[in-house]
């Protein structure tokens, strides 16, 4: 683990990963850099003073998602219930969600407040403003290739993403995998 700044360190940051197919080291880099913990806090300091990186991922997931069974929001986060369970309670005692009752009365889904959605939508806000920052020499034609390609990009990672865990255990234990296609683009 790489020291922080806020440590006395230089921060290093990826802007090249050692992928043999152009197109993944890009794409990690990028997401190795958004990812980075010093960065995230960072900008999480631009929605609000004392940011909780956890609330804010909370929030900005149900907003994009909807409404969510805390056990849903474990699975989605990859966090165990008992983590959730705490991030939940902090947000709540925030006012920024509501715990709601489904109609079966065993079950209850998380909603957000107003100030809940307000928060989501400026965690946004200054994505949407970041983004604009690191495309402002880009010209029209290259922020809409750039769109265009990332929407396909992401379109056949989740098709990807689907049939993967769609595997049984039976089908990894016998060494069956995703079909790898000799004829795609590497670049």
């Amino acid at each position: 683990m790489q020291p922080s700044p806020e440590q006395g360190h230089e921060h290093r940051w990826a802007v090249e990963m050692p992928y043999g197919v152009e197109t993944l080291a890009a794409t990690a880099a990028l997401m190795q850099t958004w990812s980075d913990i010093t960065f995230q806090r960072a900008l999480a300091r631009r929605v609000e003073d004392d940011p909780d990186l956890q609330v804010q991922f909370l929030v900005r997931h149900i907003l994009t998602f909807g409404p969510s069974r805390p056990r849903e929001l474990a699975g989605a986060l990859g966090m165990t219930r008992s983590n959730v369970s705490k991030i939940v309670g902090r947000a709540e005692e925030r006012g920024l969600i509501e715990r709601r009752g489904l109609s079966d009365g065993r079950a209850v889904e998380l909603v957000l407040s107003d100030a809940g959605t307000e928060l989501a939508r400026r965690t946004m806000e200054v994505g949407d403003q970041m983004m604009r920052q690191l495309t402002i020499d880009w010209t029209d034609d290259e922020r809409r290739s750039w769109v265009d390609l990332s929407h396909r990009l992401a379109r056949a990672a989740a098709v990807y993403a689907r049939a993967l865990t769609a595997s049984s255990s039976d089908d990894r234990a016998a060494g069956r995998t995703m079909p790898d296609e000799d004829t795609a683009d590497r670049r």
